[in-house]
Formats: structure tokens, C-alpha cells, sequence
């Protein structure tokens, strides 16, 4: 009898180690916390599963930031130039968060298929400095 209870316990062990991986660590259980500030997009978690997806982004910085999701499968800096701005190609913009005043926080909610999206903000300037991440949807 001594013999079956440690197995027992190490089978159970097993089972509650295995339970993070497939729970999918990383990704969004809730709202997805973007914070802007001159010139970075910082966003936790990185990832989320498909469907509706609300970010809560937070204006941390002194100058006002705006958000854009774009849906975009390359790196976040390789949308094109237009001045000095980011010229998104026609549909890829799914949503936008306009005139975030520093200390604000404003909410967006989408719903987003699997694939990579560019999180940028678009003000003059603010995406050339390099204020752009990517997130990815699941």
C-alpha cells in the first residue's frame, strides 16, 4: 500500500505541472493593457485568443497619443512612410483611439481573427520615432 500512494501523489504532480502549458500562458484572459508614452507602445500580454478582444490604453506620457490596431503580417515598422506618418493601406486599420491626453486611459474593443496586428500611434512624427509594437491574436 506504501507504494501506491507515492505514485499516486507523483501522478497528480504531473497532472497540476502540465495544467499552465495548456492553459496558454501569455495570452489574453481579460483586457489588454496598452500604455503610450513618447515614443513606445508597451502592451501585456502580448497575445490573444480570436474574438472580441478590449484594450485599456494608457497615456503615460507628455505629449497626447492616439492608438491604431492595423491588421499587418510584417514587422510593425515596415508600414510605409507618408511624411511623416505611417501610410496604412486601405482596410488595414481595424480601430482607432483618438486624442488621449497625458494621464488619460480610453477603451477599445474589437473583434480580431487570428494573425498579426501592428499597435501604432499615427500623430505626426510618433510612429517615424518608432512608437509601434505588434501583438499577436491566436
Amino acid at each position: 500500500m506504501r507504494r501506491i500512494i507515492p505514485l499516486a501523489i507523483g501522478a497528480v504532480a504531473a497532472v497540476a505541472v502540465a495544467i499552465p502549458t495548456v492553459a496558454g500562458a501569455g495570452r489574453a484572459a481579460g483586457p489588454v493593457t496598452v500604455t503610450l508614452k513618447e515614443f513606445t507602445v508597451k502592451v501585456a500580454p502580448a497575445s490573444a485568443k480570436a474574438g472580441k478582444v478590449t484594450f485599456v490604453v494608457r497615456n503615460a506620457g507628455a505629449l497626447e497619443h492616439e492608438l491604431e490596431v492595423i491588421r499587418w503580417g510584417k514587422a510593425p515598422g515596415a508600414i510605409p512612410l507618408e511624411g511623416d506618418k505611417a501610410k496604412v493601406p486601405s482596410g488595414a486599420e481595424l480601430g482607432e483611439v483618438e486624442d488621449i491626453a497625458p494621464g488619460a486611459t480610453k477603451r477599445l474593443t474589437l473583434t480580431l481573427s487570428k494573425g498579426s496586428y501592428a499597435l501604432i500611434c499615427n500623430l505626426r512624427g510618433h510612429y517615424k520615432a518608432g512608437q509601434r509594437t505588434v501583438f499577436k491574436v491566436t
